[in-house]
């Protein structure tokens, strides 16, 4: 079993529907890497090569040749879902950080629930995540 970690982005089954992101598809691992190593599940964001809607303000832009991917991509972040690990596939690459910052404001941008937090609060949170649970290089 792989040990997938936040920012990797793997080859996966998408279970949607209608105007959901289905298929075996790339997908972005947006899950904490505690919860990586002992949830049955993902939590991930599927890609698309189609630049039909890169305007809208829950996609972030992927360059394929710095992040490593075979194609330009668009992360669709308000698609975010739980990925069971029995429906991951092969490695891809791992997203640089400063990709994660753009796919970070489209998920707070897709649900801004974070906006209720206080800002000391937050700040105190971004300190941790950064430092004692090492979340991005930054």
């Amino acid at each position: 079993m792989s040990t997938y970690k936040i920012g990797q982005v793997y080859m996966m089954l998408f279970s949607g529907n209608k105007h959901v992101q289905q298929g075996f598809r790339p997908g972005l691992i947006t899950q904490n890497d505690v919860g990586n190593k002992y949830s049955p599940n993902v939590i991930a964001i599927p890609l698309t090569s189609s630049m039909t809607k890169n305007h809208i303000p829950t996609h972030a832009y992927l360059n394929a040749v710095e992040c490593g991917l075979p194609k330009n991509s668009i992360a669709l972040c308000e698609c975010e879902t739980s990925v069971s690990k029995e429906d991951v596939g092969a490695y891809v690459t791992t997203v640089p950080d400063q990709y994660m910052e753009e796919v970070g404001i489209c998920l707070m941008k897709s649900t801004p629930v974070a906006m209720f937090i206080n800002t000391d609060r937050m700040l105190n949170l971004i300190h941790l995540l950064k430092t004692e649970y090492k979340i991005c290089s930054a």
